[in-house]
């Protein structure tokens, strides 16, 4: 069996050198020597590149069981936590260049997007944790249950049009039956195991044939006790077409990306983690596991989490064998010991914990191997620096978490300023408003708190906002202090036109933040979002949030006016024209010139083409009244883009 397209060679050449080792040691570890792994971990530092890691092992996987010609097609899944990362990173393991075998897809719905999986010589598979295999006791959506109408409408013993209206759930009568009508191709070699189990499960196929009477006759309302019985029952029937599919999908190399998401996966005893272990456990299967935080490095007093238990965890799944998981324990607590006591052979222990570790795990991390201490990537510094004011809100913060009666928060403090006006779903907060509601004093550390808190007031005059942390306000000053806040979105690294704001600031660039606390995110986008609107209305004049809107019309309003669309032209200023975006795509009108364009020479071709796209266009329609239908102007380009 070969693979068209893959040429190995190709792909570890484009990988650095510390990368190529990385994939020989995981291959190697995996796949070649005798005693190996079935379960890796790839734990390098963030931005090292551990997906064109994955790519090359993927490319090595394909070429070794190709040789070996053990399988007759080979299936690799992806499991990610996001289903558009899942859609992308797939697309990048795809080491022969086919296009038509890398699906995003729900393991239930894989008889219905991959009708021909056992006739492909390769199948790139990815899934998302929270649809496929938490499947819960939910109806899950109309395309699961529409396919499993087509697969069960033939049984023996079924109502059909009981079946019918069972699977119909909350999908609108109309729509529901025009879907029933539609045939639908689906992989029957996919449900035959699904079928077998439904019939040697009695009290599944006589609940369904049960509620197939029930449900023989349409109503618009269906009782509870019955709605309960019948998504109860569905989600049975989900989870077995599930546990069906992992079997007919015979995977032979499964990869999870940043795994520590969905880490309740790997060794849970519930229904999402029975079927993750079975399609982890299929029989010769590999798996590759990626993330650069794979288990928690530290955990403080007070916290749910033990950072110790966590790495434990992490490594029972990757030896799974309780004997080298025993053996690397003894070795942990002896080293443990040998440490406190500068025993001497503390180094021969570390050395025997790395060996062991190394079977199955291997990280890279930065290193200032060069001139520049910029060995694999460069990286700014950028300092920090606390302000008096700092520490005297650290010093309330305390005094309130002491009131409360919660634990210290300062490691929230080091996070994010404003905590009280953003926290959500934290016990310091919950405590908080459950003490103010029972109309417990607070009044002592809510003063030391006032000037460390945003004022409604303040806000509405623009007044000026300290970021009130020490990182946030490195942020604020990297990101906007200078002209940044004039652009929309960052200019393009390439740029086709040397003109207008982006040549008039400086080259501006992204920045990625890092925090374990949900808080940072909503903090982040509140000051800076305000730092940036602020430094705008203060250009225009504006001194007060309310004169902003008085002063100015709402630019995107859509009415009626005289019984016609009023203001629809603005609705050009947002709609995405693939027309418009292909005729004056500046990267095309840029082909083979030396120099980059001014914006007046593209403002020109951009009229001229639009010009000739006018002329192919209806002509402007007039009234009964004489005046022009201006609704040419917005309904023709979409017209065109029909």
């Amino acid at each position: 069996m070969t693979t068209d397209g893959l040429d190995v060679n190709a792909v570890l050449n484009s990988l650095k050198d510390f990368q190529r080792k990385t994939v020989r040691h995981a291959f190697n570890r995996l796949y070649k020597i005798k005693h190996g792994s079935k379960r890796f971990l790839v734990a390098d530092e963030v931005g090292l590149g551990k997906t064109l890691v994955a790519r090359g092992i993927v490319a090595k996987a394909i070429e070794h069981l190709q040789e070996e010609g053990v399988v007759d097609r080979i299936d690799i899944v992806y499991v990610c936590s996001n289903a558009a990362i899942a859609q992308q990173n797939v697309n990048r393991l795809n080491v022969t260049g086919q296009k038509n075998y890398a699906l995003a897809t729900r393991l239930t719905l894989l008889p219905l997007e991959l009708p021909n999986l056992g006739k492909r010589k390769l199948n790139f598979v990815s899934f998302t944790p929270g649809t496929t295999f938490d499947l819960k006791n939910s109806t899950g959506l109309w395309k699961e249950r529409l396919l499993l109408f087509h697969i069960l409408k033939d049984m023996k013993g079924l109502r059909r049009s009981g079946l019918r209206n069972f699977m119909q759930c909350d999908v609108g009568r109309e729509k529901w039956l025009k879907q029933i009508k539609r045939p639908i191709e689906y992989d029957k070699r996919l449900v035959v195991k699904f079928l077998s189990l439904l019939n040697q499960e009695a009290d599944i196929h006589d609940e369904l044939e049960k509620l197939c009477e029930e449900f023989g006759y349409y109503r618009k309302n269906w009782s509870g006790p019955l709605k309960i019985r019948r998504n109860k029952l569905i989600g049975r029937l989900r989870k077995g077409l599930a546990r069906s599919c992992v079997e007919a999908l015979e995977p032979d190399l499964v990869i999870l990306d940043e795994f520590q998401r969905f880490k309740d996966l790997l060794g849970s005893d519930s229904d999402a983690g029975v079927l993750a272990q079975e399609l982890m456990g299929f029989p010769d299967v590999r798996v590759l596991l990626l993330s650069a935080t794979p288990y928690k490095m530290l955990t403080l007093y007070g916290e749910e989490e033990n950072h110790y238990e966590d790495f434990l965890h992490t490594l029972g799944f990757l030896f799974d064998n309780k004997r080298q998981l025993a053996l690397l324990r003894d070795d942990l607590d002896a080293y443990r010991m040998a440490l406190y006591q500068n025993a001497e052979n503390g180094v021969e222990i570390r050395d025997r914990l790395q060996n062991r570790l190394r079977k199955v795990m291997v990280r890279t991390e930065r290193v200032p191997a060069t001139r520049d201490r910029d060995a694999m990537v460069h990286e700014s510094q950028v300092e920090t620096k606390l302000i008096p004011n700092d520490l005297h809100r650290a010093s309330a913060l305390d005094q309130l978490t002491q009131t409360l009666g919660v634990q210290e928060a300062i490691e929230y403090w080091k996070s994010a300023p404003y905590l009280l006006n953003f926290m959500k779903g934290y016990k310091l907060k919950e405590e908080f408003v459950d003490q103010i509601d029972r109309q417990v004093d607070l009044s002592k550390p809510l003063e030391a708190m006032a000037p460390y808190l945003l004022k409604e007031e303040s806000l509405k005059k623009y007044d000026k906002i300290d970021p009130g942390n020490s990182r946030l306000r490195a942020l604020v000053d990297r990101t906007l202090s200078n002209d940044e806040w004039r652009l929309l979105w960052l200019p393009p690294s390439l740029p086709y036109v040397q003109s207008g704001i982006f040549s008039e600031t400086s080259t501006p660039t992204k920045s990625l933040v890092f925090s374990t606390w949900s808080v940072v995110p909503d903090v982040i986008a509140a000051v800076c979002s305000y730092t940036a609107e602020r430094k705008r209305v203060q250009v225009a004049g504006f001194t007060d949030y309310f004169d902003l809107y008085k002063s100015r019309r709402p630019r995107l309003v859509f009415r009626r006016k005289e019984e016609r669309l009023d203001t629809m032209s603005t609705l050009l200023m947002l709609y995405p024209s693939p027309k418009l975006s292909n005729l004056i795509d500046p990267m095309r009108v840029a082909v083979n010139r030396k120099q980059p364009l001014s914006a007046k020479e593209l403002n020109q071709i951009a009229f001229e083409r639009a010009a000739r796209l006018a002329n192919e266009m209806p002509g402007i329609r007039k009234k009964m009244d004489g005046r022009h239908d201006h609704s040419w102007y917005w309904a023709a380009i979409a017209k065109h883009d029909l």
